[in-house]
C-alpha cells in the first residue's frame, strides 16, 4: 500500500513536504507492514501519515491509512480518547471521498464516546466534532438537521478562550449555507 504523493497545493513547500512524506511512509511500510500487534505508537503513526496524505489531497491513500489506525485501535475501549479520535479523522477521509452517510455515521459516534469523556472529567472541546457532523449532515442535504450541530459548533467555539478567528468564519460560512438552503 505504498502511495505516491501527489501534491495539489499551490504552496512550493507542499513539494519538499511531499517528499520528506513519501520518505516516512515508505519507512513506516517497510518496518511494520500490516504488524496487527502494533502498539498504539504504530496507530499514531498510520492516522499521521493519513493526515498527511489529506492535507495532500490524496484522499485514498488518507482513508487507507486512518483506516488501518483505526484497526490497530482495536484493542482500545469505545470510549479510549483515541479510538474517537481515529473516527472523527476517518470521519474527515469519508467526507473529502464524498462518503457523507459514512462520515456522518463516525463523526456521531466520536462525538458520542468524545461527550461520553466529558461527562467523566476530560477537558475536551467538542467544537469541532459538532462541527464535523453538521458539514457532513449539510452535504446529504439535511439542513434541519445539521443547524443545531452548527449553532452547538459556534456555543462552543465562543465558549473557548483559544478560538481561532478562522475557526469562526468557517462556523459562520457553514450557518450561511444551512440557512440559505433552508430558505
Amino acid at each position: 500500500f505504498i502511495y505516491e504523493v501527489t501534491v495539489v497545493s499551490a504552496y512550493p513547500e507542499s513539494y519538499q513536504l511531499a517528499i520528506q512524506l513519501q520518505a516516512v511512509v515508505t519507512q513506516v511500510c517497510c518496518t511494520i507492514m500490516y504488524d496487527h500487534e502494533a502498539s498504539d505508537l504504530h496507530a499514531e503513526m498510520y492516522l499521521m501519515i493519513g493526515h498527511l496524505y489529506g492535507i495532500l489531497g490524496n484522499y485514498e491513500a488518507a482513508h487507507e491509512f486512518i483506516d488501518l489506525a483505526l484497526v490497530f485501535r482495536n484493542d482500545l475501549p469505545d470510549n479510549h480518547i483515541s479510538v474517537s479520535r481515529t473516527k472523527s479523522f476517518l470521519g474527515i477521509a469519508k467526507q473529502n471521498l464524498g462518503m457523507y452517510s459514512e462520515a456522518c455515521d463516525l463523526f456521531l459516534e466520536a462525538l458520542k464516546q468524545r461527550q461520553h469523556l466529558v461527562k467523566n472529567g476530560e477537558q475536551l472541546d467538542l467544537g469541532p466534532d459538532y462541527h464535523n457532523l453538521a458539514n457532513a449532515l449539510e452535504s446529504l442535504g439535511r439542513y434541519e438537521e445539521s443547524l443545531p450541530y452548527a449553532l452547538k459548533s459556534l456555543e462552543l467555539a465562543k465558549a473557548q478562550t483559544y478560538t481561532l478567528p478562522v475557526q469562526f468564519s468557517r462556523i459562520y460560512r457553514q450557518l450561511s449555507r444551512i440557512c440559505g438552503a433552508k430558505g
